[in-house]
Order: C-alpha cells, then sequence, then structure tokens
C-alpha cells in the first residue's frame, strides 16, 4: 500500500485527453455518458489516468479489457498513459460506435470494440487484465471476474469509495490470492482506494 495518498494527474497539456473530453462533449447530448461534463474531465479522466501510471509503473504485460466501457474514459486514459493497446467490452451499439471513432481519432492503435454482454460471456480461458471503473458493484464484480477468469488467472484493476482502513475482504478480495491497495486524494480532498486483485497464478 502507498505510504501516503497518491495525488490526481493534472491533463491541461495532454492534447490526446482534452480532444478526447471535446468528443465526448460532443457526443453527450446523444448518448448521456455523464450527467456533469466538468466532472468527468476534472475527476473522472485524472482518476482513470492515475490508474493508468500505476498499470504502467507495475510494468502489467498481460492484455488489457476495459470492462463495460461506457465512455471508455478508462480505456482512453490507460491506452494514452501506457502506449499499450486496450480492448473495450461494451453491450451497447451505440456506444460501441462511438468509441471506434474515439479508437480512430486519438490513434490508440492496436486497441478495439468488442460488443457484448457481460452476464452470458464465458470464461476467457486465457491470462488478461480487467479494468472496472463503476460497471457493477465490487462484490458481484469480483464474482464475475472470478469465473471470467477461471482457470488461467488474472488480475482486476477498479476502484472503491472508501479508504484502505475501512476495506474489508467481503468488499473486494476474498477470492484473489493478492491484494494491492493504492490510496488517493479525490478532486474534493477524501482519501479512495485504487486496487489491484490477482487471480490464480498469472
Amino acid at each position: 500500500m502507498a505510504e501516503h495518498p497518491l495525488e490526481l494527474p493534472r491533463l491541461s497539456d495532454n492534447a490526446h485527453a482534452l480532444h478526447y473530453l471535446e468528443l465526448v462533449r460532443e457526443i453527450n447530448p446523444i448518448l448521456g455518458l455523464t450527467s456533469d461534463i466538468y466532472e468527468f474531465g476534472a475527476r473522472h479522466m485524472r482518476e482513470a489516468a492515475l490508474l493508468a501510471r500505476l498499470i504502467k509503473e507495475r510494468e502489467v504485460t498481460l492484455p488489457l479489457i476495459d470492462l463495460g466501457a461506457g465512455s471508455g474514459v478508462l480505456g482512453v486514459m490507460v491506452a494514452l498513459v501506457t502506449g499499450r493497446p486496450v480492448e473495450f467490452w461494451e453491450r451497447s451499439e451505440r456506444k460501441c460506435a462511438f468509441l471506434d471513432r474515439v479508437i480512430h481519432e486519438l490513434g490508440l492503435s492496436g486497441s478495439g470494440v468488442v460488443m457484448v454482454d457481460l452476464r452470458r460471456h464465458p470464461p476467457l480461458g486465457r491470462p488478461v487484465a480487467l479494468m472496472s471503473k463503476g460497471v457493477m458493484r465490487p462484490r458481484k464484480l469480483e464474482r464475475f471476474t472470478a469465473r471470467l477468469l477461471s482457470p488461467a488467472g488474472g488480475e482486476l484493476w477498479g476502484f472503491i469509495a472508501l479508504p484502505p482502513e475501512q476495506w474489508t475482504p467481503d468488499i473486494i478480495g476474498a477470492r484473489a490470492r493478492r491484494l494491492e491497495l493504492f490510496p488517493f486524494r479525490t478532486k474534493g480532498g477524501a482519501i479512495q482506494t485504487i486496487y489491484r486483485a490477482l487471480y490464480g497464478n498469472a
């Protein structure tokens, strides 16, 4: 666990991130990707960029999948920060079309979109790194992840709206062989947590 809360990175000098924000702003009246475009840029994009930095620092080499991508904020920031391809899983056809446009306009080489219903997807049969930003509640997400990664293993990255000292295994990590917690300071000053849960032997 990090000794001191991590601070959110600034994105004001990242041209690709700013272009992505404009794409979200443009399509938001049609797709309803966010209820507050300012909060999306000032908070959600920066939190996703922090998670991306952790993935890069820990030299995660497994294929990256953004679960229930929605706006794609998590996968986009991970692709921009790490320079690695990301697979965006989303069940909405219109959101998939938007994500295809984002990949093309930002030049996210090797990234792609898969239209899929997460609830019906069989186990992957290969180790991967899954990422999630609010696609489902942590306990339900872990049950789903354990099934999806069985028996090959892999890891899950996500967020908990609690400081690490309030974490308990029944929230997330009960099925993991190892759990890493990274406290960070939100835009509003609260302490929340990014987690990395590792499953199987991958």
